[in-house]
């Protein structure tokens, strides 16, 4: 049906050329389309480079051979250095430190109040033979700390939201 999502396995030549010439990897594909046609079987190939440079020459080389042989390239630095803190150049600015200490007190907030205080909740009125009314202040009064653990929980998480998406004093633009 159209619109619905099918796992499928699809098939690829892998070249992971170390060091070979730009030229030599443009009849690599060549090689390949000539496999295709007597395999009757088009593949497309992977190619996986050391550099986004070299993929970025080589690219400029297949466009430039007029190659129209499926092809797909990766770089081992870019998806080592993807969007992370250290290739941003911001692991020291005040709001991601703040972002990360903010998202430590919610984690230990929510491991040592609120979670325990539901547990206790959801056991104690799942107590067969209990008065559904409560009789003492303590009953009223733990479902209301529970209620201000979250909602310091929630705002911890939307300071922390906040401050990732807004970055105050960050210069890099993502």
């Amino acid at each position: 049906m159209p619109g619905d999502l099918v796992a499928e396995r699809v098939d690829a030549f892998r070249a992971h050329p170390p060091r070979e010439p730009l030229p030599v990897l443009v009849d690599k594909v060549d090689g390949y389309m000539s496999l295709a046609r007597v395999t009757n079987r088009i593949w497309p190939v992977l190619f996986w480079l050391h550099s986004t440079v070299r993929e970025r020459h080589l690219h400029t080389r297949l466009t430039d051979a007029g190659v129209v042989y499926p092809v797909a390239t990766a770089a081992r630095d870019s998806a080592a250095q993807r969007a992370t803190a250290t290739s941003l150049g911001v692991l020291t600015d005040a709001w991601l430190l703040v972002s990360i200490a903010l998202t430590a007190i919610a984690a230990a907030l929510l491991v040592l109040r609120v979670l325990p205080r539901q547990q206790a909740l959801l056991t104690e009125t799942d107590t067969p033979g209990d008065d559904p009314e409560p009789t003492t202040t303590s009953a009223t009064a733990a479902p209301a700390r529970l209620a201000a653990y979250t909602g310091v929980f929630n705002l911890l998480w939307a300071t922390v939201t906040v401050l990732m998406i807004v970055r105050p004093g960050s210069t890099t633009v993502v």
